[in-house]
């Protein structure tokens, strides 16, 4: 296979290391731009291949060549107008590498050190999750360092909750907390995945289930509230138990900022609960938790009516929104979705729908200009949200 189509079958693994693509002053080789009143084409010295660019490609083009990072284009651009198509960037890309004009070494070296850590990283999880005292015995603070929540704590209270912590192994359909017990422990699932019942009328009633990396217990642990829901084991399932400790955690439990975290812990939920989220980088994720604000809504209450202006976009952490145009429901959407991303990438900041709380509901809000600062440093994020935006304005 040659290099370019290398780049291009690994270009969306590449997009989520750490040193980041969307940073760095791309080099490119020598390419011809062939230019008609219908069309512009490029092509290379490299291979017979030509493909068509829009006139904003071209320009973004010039821009990379002129030494200008993705994120600056990205930044520029939405800077000066009002909407920006990331698909558009991102096509592009993938026809420079097509075309083999990418020839920066440290591009290219950087594509094989992280296939390789990657590939490690993956055969040591696969071991060490596949034996649970062998993941005892080589825990360290990086376990839970390396998990949402915990990566902007410090060094201190992460070494207490490890000092506190030991790690259990569930069978699948195993209750792992049960509605009123009183103990206050701490749980960090590591694998696996968890749902949580309450009692309803006839049958317990599901109220959401939980992905790997995520933290439950929260309620019990902070606040000393008896449990307030089953916790239930959908498979088998690694979990760390934080067992809780007055003096240990005193000054954490009864400090200010106490809803503060349980807040994180919610929003971190329902981030990871969308497939969206669950693979973009550390960074990005944290990014999304910080630029955001929470917003609770009630059973029944308008966030926002069509035509409205619309300056954010939403990720619902608990409950359910209902979108609507006139009397016609589109859709509900719960813990996980995104909505509001039209009115910013594609219909000129207007609200092409209404939005209403169906239940009580938690939203994290983010605004216009936190929403792109993100997604420019995130060119594979940004693409999927747009595409997602594009599927909805072509169904309404």
């Amino acid at each position: 296979m040659h290099q370019g189509l290398i780049f291009l079958s690994n270009l969306s693994h590449y997009i989520d290391q750490v040193d980041k693509i969307e940073t760095r002053k791309i080099k490119l080789g020598a390419f011809k731009l062939t230019k008609t009143e219908k069309e512009i084409v490029i092509g290379s010295s490299y291979t017979h291949l030509t493909f068509k660019l829009t006139a904003w490609q071209e320009q973004w083009l010039a821009q990379l060549n002129q030494g200008k990072t993705l994120e600056e284009i990205a930044t520029n651009h939405i800077t000066a107008h009002n909407e920006f198509s990331f698909t558009g960037l991102y096509g592009l890309l993938e026809i420079l590498i097509e075309l083999q004009l990418i020839t920066d070494a440290l591009v290219l070296k950087d594509l094989s050190d992280s296939e390789a850590q990657s590939a490690d990283a993956d055969k040591n999880a696969r071991v060490s999750m596949g034996n649970t005292e062998a993941l005892v015995g080589n825990w360290s603070t990086q376990h839970l360092a390396n998990l949402p929540f915990f990566r902007n704590i410090s060094a201190d209270l992460l070494k207490t909750f490890l000092a506190y912590a030991t790690l259990e192994k569930f069978p699948e359909r195993t209750k792992i907390i049960t509605i009123g017990d009183k103990s206050r422990d701490l749980f960090v699932l590591f694998e696996g995945e968890v749902s949580v019942y309450v009692p309803g009328v006839k049958h317990r009633r599901l109220i959401t289930t939980i992905p790997a990396g995520s933290i439950f217990g929260e309620g019990s642990f902070f606040f000393g509230k008896p449990r307030s829901a089953d916790v239930i084991s959908n498979f088998s399932c690694i979990v760390a138990r934080i067992k809780y400790d007055e003096k240990a955690f005193h000054s954490l439990i009864h400090s200010s900022g106490t809803g503060q975290l349980q807040q994180r812990l919610w929003i971190l939920h329902g981030l990871l609960s969308s497939p969206l989220f669950q693979h973009v980088p550390a960074d990005t994720m944290d990014r999304f938790v910080v630029a955001g604000k929470v917003r609770t809504l009630g059973p029944g209450e308008l966030l926002f009516k069509q035509g409205d202006a619309g300056a954010s976009f939403f990720v619902v952490i608990q409950g359910e929104v209902a979108v609507s145009q006139g009397e016609k429901l589109l859709k509900t959407f719960k813990k996980g979705d995104i909505f509001g991303e039209i009115a910013l990438m594609i219909n000129q900041g207007q609200r092409t729908a209404s939005a209403r709380a169906s239940t009580q509901a938690l939203l994290l809000e983010v605004h216009r200009s936190e929403f792109y600062k993100v997604l420019s440093k995130n060119l594979l994020l940004a693409k999927e949200i747009e595409e997602i935006a594009l599927r909805r304005y072509k169904d309404l």
